[in-house]
């Protein structure tokens, strides 16, 4: 009888695509939080800990609700292993200005660096490197996959600058895509305001803002407020498009970027 596969849990969608990108079906992967859940909100039911605390590692994200949670697996398992996939990744502060303009002076991390493709090949080789010393048996073929894995970010960040024009301005629902903007030379422009609901002046702004930097369209997120995005869209006379930055299949997720800015009709 063959040995059960080591369970890896880890907090979002993302990271679990790059574990099976990387491991294959070596080991059992499972995100904490599913597509579409609202991560400044989610609690775990007291079932989702003890399924996650059967885990033998946990990979972390930075994702706020982790700092609660983290203490509550390793009380339930004391052998649970926790690694940091964004170990030593350079990360912006939640409010940070850099060719974005959003409200917001917050001093946390902007844990939404599986955006950047280069970042996420970061977070590609810490995985591998972790999953390699916990099971030197699976080390020839996680570097197989770490340059399998590599390679598809590079393809999917290839087609990306192929498609998207610097300078090209969008207005988003939530700041979530900083990352992704630096990376492509896209100019911001936030809906949400200091992580709340915006205001009618706050609004406002953003049309007159977009307005005057001819942006392309709007984008949206199922976590995001569907009224005030549309709203924005519909002054600005451009398209109302969405993009969940947890969609468990990155590569997917990459390829409706690419296409949205190349076509934002779609």
């Amino acid at each position: 009888m063959a040995a059960p596969k080591p369970l890896i849990m880890v907090s979002i969608p993302p990271q679990e695509w790059l574990v099976k990108s990387l491991a294959g079906d070596a080991v059992e992967v499972r995100a904490l939080l599913a597509s579409g859940t609202d991560p400044h909100t989610f609690e775990p039911t007291a079932r989702q800990l003890k399924n996650a605390a059967k885990a033998s590692i946990y990979f972390t994200q930075g994702m706020p609700f982790e700092d609660g949670l983290i203490p509550k697996l390793t009380a339930l398992n004391p052998q649970l292993a926790v690694a940091a996939m964004d170990e030593k990744i350079k990360k912006r502060e939640e409010g940070e200005e850099h060719g974005h303009e959003h409200g917001g002076h917050h001093h946390h991390h902007d844990p939404h660096i599986w955006l950047s493709p280069d970042r996420y090949c970061q977070m590609a080789s810490n995985t591998a490197t972790r999953l390699s010393a916990a099971y030197p048996d699976l080390r020839q073929s996680l570097a197989s996959g770490l340059d399998k894995t590599v390679a598809e970010i590079r393809t999917a960040d290839t087609r990306l600058r192929q498609k998207i024009r610097p300078g090209t301005v969008w207005v988003v629902y939530h700041p979530a895509w900083d990352y992704f903007a630096d990376d492509y030379g896209i100019k911001l422009l936030t809906i949400e305001h200091d992580g709340k609901e915006p205001s009618a002046r706050h609004m406002a702004q953003i049309v007159k803002l977009a307005k005057g930097k001819k942006a392309s369209l709007v984008l949206n997120q199922p976590q995001g407020n569907q009224r005030s995005a549309q709203i924005v869209a519909e002054q600005l006379k451009v398209k109302l498009v969405s993009a969940d930055p947890l969609d468990p299949d990155w590569p997917a997720l990459m390829r409706r970027l690419g296409d949205l800015a190349g076509n934002p009709e779609n």
